[in-house]
């Protein structure tokens, strides 16, 4: 009762925290608008990380090889969106001449009418926070420029080499769909980057560990 009669926790604000358990000691005080979610709790919830690990590859692959930056400082959060039923008795005719689809006003849609279900909602990944990317030279230094970038990073993304045998998993299936849509972005003359990212990646980590 207390945590729903708190003002800040009006708002929530869920960070997909893939690279991180939870210590030991767990505090009984926290504030849904800035609220960890952490790799053992989402399994005990049984979300499915598996698939968050893979969207969150897409998103950091486009923004690495479409937008060309190191991703520095994005947020993952998960948002939602109420869903949205298409109302078929208002739906335009969709045989229109040339001169009536030139009278139409800007922004008509054939297929604008909707119903807004606030009760039923569909959850999304967000991503966060776009004003300390920058961009990099495709090249070594850039490289070492987005593994830097990437550990800098509250830790959204899973981790590797991984002591459990569940969070090596996960690493791999990221680390997989990464260097998979990588390919489809990438130049032919820089398509070894993608690869370096990930070969750097478990090299940084190895040397944090040890």
């Amino acid at each position: 009762d207390d945590i729903k009669k708190s003002a800040p926790n009006k708002d929530c604000l869920v960070r997909l925290y893939l690279g991180k358990r939870r210590n030991r000691h767990v505090s009984r005080f926290f504030q849904l608008r800035n609220f960890s979610l952490h790799l053992d709790q989402m399994e005990e919830l049984a979300l499915n990380v598996k698939e968050f690990a893979v969207h969150i590859a897409d998103a950091l692959t486009v923004m690495h090889w479409a937008v060309k930056t190191d991703a520095n400082d994005v947020e993952f959060v998960l948002g939602s969106a109420p869903d949205r039923t298409a109302l078929p008795e208002r739906i335009l005719p969709k045989t229109y001449t040339a001169a009536e689809l030139r009278k139409m006003k800007p922004n008509t849609s054939t297929w604008a009418d909707h119903f807004d279900d606030f009760k039923h909602s569909t959850t999304h990944i967000w991503m966060l926070d776009f004003n300390r990317c920058e961009e990099f030279t495709p090249d070594e230094a850039g490289m070492q420029q987005i593994v830097q970038a990437f550990f800098q990073n509250d830790p959204y993304f899973p981790r590797p080499p991984a002591e459990l045998p569940q969070d090596q998993e996960l690493w791999d299936t990221f680390a997989a769909r990464y260097l998979e849509f990588s390919a489809s972005l990438v130049e032919q003359e820089i398509k070894d980057l993608p690869n370096r990212f990930i070969e750097l990646a478990v090299l940084e980590q190895a040397k944090r560990k040890g």
